[in-house]
């Protein structure tokens, strides 16, 4: 899809580029703030098969001293797509305002690209939806 996108100019949106959250649990702490069943469920079914990817995000956050989700926002830009992300407090508008600041490496995304492609488990789909 996103190869047709760009062959006809057409802009290419990225649906929960933090993949609702996962993303941007620190793999280091074992803490659960969610308060939905459905949310609790989903964080529990892919924390584990996520854990490298994970690693992987904090450790480019700590050399570059930003954030996990500032890290997964710019690797859906460095991708040429246009993430649309949910954010639901001031703190977190702020911390991806900052994602264009700077930019991953050619190096940081190929990491990510490898790593990602070693999920245990793929990203759901939009679990939330009515569909």
């Amino acid at each position: 899809v996103k190869k047709i996108c760009e062959e006809n100019n057409i802009d290419f949106f990225a649906y929960s580029p933090l993949s609702f959250g996962i993303l941007c649990i620190d793999p280091d702490k074992d803490e659960n703030k969610e308060n939905s069943f459905i949310r609790n469920a989903l964080l529990e079914n892919y924390k584990q098969p996520t854990y490298e990817l994970r690693c992987c995000l904090k450790r480019i956050a700590n050399q570059r001293s930003v954030s996990q989700a500032q890290v997964a926002i710019n690797w859906c830009c460095y991708q040429g797509a246009i993430p649309l992300v949910g954010m639901r407090k001031k703190s977190q508008v702020i911390d991806v305002s900052n994602v264009f600041k700077w930019n991953l490496t050619k190096y940081e995304f190929n990491l990510l690209q490898e790593v990602s492609q070693n999920c245990l488990k793929k990203m759901p789909k939009n679990p939330f939806s009515s569909n």
